[in-house]
């Protein structure tokens, strides 16, 4: 049998190389001269210089050379078996050992000839050689673009290349800015490219958008103005941004919380999508749905790769959704929440809270950069090379990307403050006007206009209790915390002692009843909590 070997380390260009298909046709073509059968074993994309056991086509070959199955072997040539001294000998030396012949597109090559074979060797040596010299050629041209902003490889979305340089695509340019404004609001990967996909935006090869390419794309530092490049000081050269880097950092952080895992396709509605999020570990809780239970559950916990799980436990969907929703919306709470917020809060007074912030965090930032100009000087005058200074440099740029996003989400919180107006007669008439039986869609508008997020604690799991807090889009209105039993038949605000009925158990009873029962159930539970503290 004659076993077909064809190689090839990447796509040439037209009339530089063979292509698979031709070394495939020139060994069927030897196998029909020689009236053997044919094994053909591809290797695309693997580079003649790699050790045997990173070649597994190879290894399979010369396996069954060693077994006596193939007895012929056929190469396109030398350079396609391969382009290592040490791994030409190994080869020969099994070749040699089971008696196999070896053939080139040039013809039979004499193992046992000692002057063909010395040719091959000093062939195997050249080989090798124009590798090295090759690399080093590549590596000092890929160099010496990136030192002057040329660009080289695939061009990234966004960009187009004019006169050898990267400018931006002004269309393709707000695409990505689009991108990372939707991950920064919560926007999982796949629903983005669902939402491109929908608008009929296309990818540079005019493809489909897949949740991966959003992900790789929000990862890429070329965005920020950082195209990345090892073999200079810096790790990478300047190249014109299409965000700043607070949004890019903005973006990173989200994509972990945003992140949506593949499964069963969703035929449930979950109400809380999105604002709901476990407080132990930070990821968002989502929907699970099963004959006997549908629950919300931190992502975390239910997805079988992931490495750190936390302990967190469900809740049940549709229980929490009507808590939510009756307490806030049906029973008018937040209407007296916003109501009593505002008449005990004076506007100037918070105004005047939050440019206090502002103030400390711009100072905060001033020391920063003063830090990081003292570390540079060390590097400038000798102290210690740039290298040394490397993990201080980078500690130095996490603290200050931290404290611009809260410099960032500041001023977005005090210019949202200073355009909003909170007219409690227009809140009255928007929830009032409410009804049970609004869309599901219409629901969810709502609850996402009045509630910014609403986290799962599990700090009383040994009592099975569930801690529920709720934030609002409303500054300075301080959070509801309630308490409710794993089965979620009521909850307690147990601040203010009152049980709000969830099952239709505890709907039943008297409002005097609920007062007595929440007054006993949260001193039952506050006397539990000092015991187990």
């Amino acid at each position: 049998m004659l076993g077909i070997y064809c190689r090839i380390s990447q796509r040439k260009a037209e009339g530089k190389d063979r292509s698979i298909n031709d070394q495939k046709l020139l060994g069927l073509e030897l196998a029909k001269e020689l009236k053997l059968k044919s094994e053909i074993f591809i290797e695309e994309g693997v580079s003649g210089t790699l050790p045997i056991h990173k070649r597994p086509e190879l290894e399979r070959l010369l396996q069954k050379i060693e077994d006596g199955i193939i007895t012929h072997m056929f190469i396109y040539m030398q350079d396609r078996l391969e382009r290592n001294t040490e791994v030409r000998f190994y080869i020969k030396r099994i070749l040699k050992d089971a008696n196999a012949r070896l053939f080139t597109e040039n013809g039979e090559i004499n193992l046992f000839d000692d002057e063909a074979d010395l040719l091959g060797d000093i062939q195997s040596l050249f080989n090798a050689h124009m590798v090295r010299k090759t690399k080093k050629r590549v590596t000092s041209v890929l160099k010496r673009n990136a030192e002057n902003l040329r660009p080289h490889g695939v061009t990234p979305y966004g960009y187009q290349i004019d006169n050898d340089k990267y400018i931006l695509d002004d269309f393709e340019a707000n695409v990505v800015r689009r991108i990372f404004a939707f991950s920064i609001n919560g926007v999982s990967t796949a629903k983005i490219a669902t939402l491109l996909n929908q608008n009929n935006i296309q990818t540079k090869k005019n493809k489909i958008w897949l949740p991966s390419t959003i992900y790789y794309l929000l990862k890429n530092p070329r965005y920020k103005g950082e195209r990345p490049y090892k073999s200079v000081e810096s790790g990478f050269v300047p190249i014109e941004p299409i965000v700043d880097s607070l949004t890019w950092e903005k973006a990173q952080l989200s994509l972990t919380g945003n992140k949506v895992y593949s499964g069963a396709p969703q035929t449930h509605n979950y109400l809380l999508k999105g604002i709901l999020r476990c407080n132990c570990c930070g990821m968002f809780y989502h929907g699970v749905v099963s004959k006997k239970n549908n629950y919300y559950a931190c992502i975390s916990r239910t997805k079988q790769h992931l490495k750190d799980k936390c302990d967190n436990a469900g809740i049940n969907i549709t229980k929490l959704d009507n808590l939510i929703w009756d307490r806030f919306f049906m029973d008018k709470i937040l209407v007296n929440l916003i109501k009593e917020h505002l008449k005990n809060n004076n506007k100037s007074g918070i105004e005047e809270e939050l440019n206090t912030k502002l103030s400390k965090l711009k100072i905060e930032l001033e020391k920063n950069e003063e830090k990081f100009k003292n570390i540079r000087s060390l590097a400038v005058d000798g102290v210690y090379t740039s290298e040394e200074l490397r993990p201080e440099i980078e500690k130095n740029k996490k603290e200050k990307t931290k404290i611009e996003i809260e410099l960032s989400n500041l001023i977005e919180e005090l210019d949202a403050f200073r355009k909003k107006v909170y007219d409690i007669d227009e809140v009255k008439q928007e929830i009032n006007g409410l009804k049970s039986n609004i869309p599901f869609k219409d629901k969810k508008i709502i609850i996402n206009k009045y509630i910014s997020e609403i986290r799962i604690n599990n700090e009383f799991k040994k009592i099975r209790l569930h801690e529920i807090e709720i934030y609002f889009n409303i500054p300075d209105l301080e959070a509801e915390v309630y308490l409710a039993p794993y089965k979620m038949h009521y909850a307690i605000e147990i601040f203010d002692e009152v049980l709000i009925p969830i099952s239709n158990k505890y709907k039943r009873i008297s409002e005097k009843e609920r007062l007595r029962y929440g007054k006993e159930i949260s001193r039952a539970i506050k006397s539990i909590i000092m015991k187990k503290n």
